[in-house]
């Protein structure tokens, strides 16, 4: 499944990427596109961190 999202770091963008297994950011090359790029990544890093910390827990809850 295909979820494409406006180019801007907002609740669908993040509700967006918890859904997604995986990422592919389409950029243009101009210097504007890269340096929203920061953000974006740091975004899904952080995503990513929240995920990890949510099945952790789940995982503990399940064995008490």
């Amino acid at each position: 499944m295909i979820i494409d999202t406006p180019p801007t770091v907002s609740v669908y963008t993040d509700s967006a990427l918890m859904a997604s297994d995986s990422v592919i950011i389409v950029l243009q090359t101009q210097e504007r596109s890269y340096v929203v790029l920061r953000p974006l990544y740091l975004t899904c890093k952080s995503l990513s961190l929240i995920m990890t910390q949510i099945s952790t827990l789940q995982e503990y809850y399940r064995f008490c």
